[in-house]
């Protein structure tokens, strides 16, 4: 239950933030707050220092950056489309596909997961990073 708080509460804040800060500036905070909390979970599990409060403290980050991130994301690539109920079909299949295929692959690996799990959010979140400053290149 208390991650959901933390996703509506970031769709909130995504929704008020909006009124201040344009897409772009908005989607720049949802990734410096998803970042904050993996490179922080990473760091605390190369000390091997992670407990339950850490964890959900650095989670609580991620759970407040993401849904201000995908909200305004998914504003800027479906306002440039006509059929935006196929193009946010096509956008949750793709975000459902991949946390499949991430478990998958997770679950297949034989290291620890206090090992694989930051290494693979720290990668998601260069991914995240090359992604956006790529897509700047097509911004009007």
């Amino acid at each position: 239950g208390d991650v959901y708080k933390r996703q509506v509460l970031g769709n909130l804040i995504s929704g008020q933030i909006v009124n201040y800060l344009n897409e772009r500036n908005t989607i720049k905070v949802g990734f410096s707050l998803f970042s904050v909390g993996i490179i922080t979970f990473a760091i605390l599990c190369g000390l091997d220092r992670v407990n339950l409060y850490n964890f959900y403290g650095c989670f609580f980050f991620v759970y407040l950056g993401v849904p201000i991130a995908y909200s305004n994301s998914g504003v800027l690539a479906l306002s440039r489309h006509d059929d935006r109920a196929n193009g946010s079909a096509v956008m949750n299949f793709v975000n459902m596909g991949l946390a499949v295929i991430g478990v998958f692959i997770v679950s297949l690996l034989p290291y620890s997961p206090m090992i694989v799990l930051p290494l693979i959010l720290l990668s998601v979140v260069v991914i995240y990073f090359a992604i956006f400053f790529y897509s700047r290149r097509f911004a009007d």
